[in-house]
């Protein structure tokens, strides 16, 4: 769904097309970022999906988790790298 960009799931809206002539209504973009591991981490923390694992009783970041990617980051996760963010927009009229 979301490498798709939402375009399999179900707007009830009049999508908004492109400018371009032929552009489709689902907008792609990227943000960057730069940032170091415990930032990573933290938004991995936010997601939908971890939140879910925790309260199923499930903690995927776990202390030996965390610590293979911080090794795997680079300097024990000390180093600021550029990450890139996809985001995905739908855009319709009411």
């Amino acid at each position: 769904m979301l490498e798709e960009g939402y375009a399999g799931v179900d707007f009830p809206f009049e999508e908004v097309q492109g400018v371009e002539e032929g552009t489709v209504p689902v907008r792609r973009f990227v943000a960057e970022r730069e940032m170091g591991v415990d930032g990573i981490i933290a938004i991995v923390r936010t997601a939908t999906g971890y939140q879910r694992a925790r309260k199923a009783g499930v903690e995927l970041l776990t202390a030996e988790v965390e610590e293979e990617l911080r090794t795997a980051w680079g300097d024990k996760g000390s180093q600021v790298k550029k990450v890139k963010f996809p985001i995905s927009l739908r855009i319709g009229k009411v």
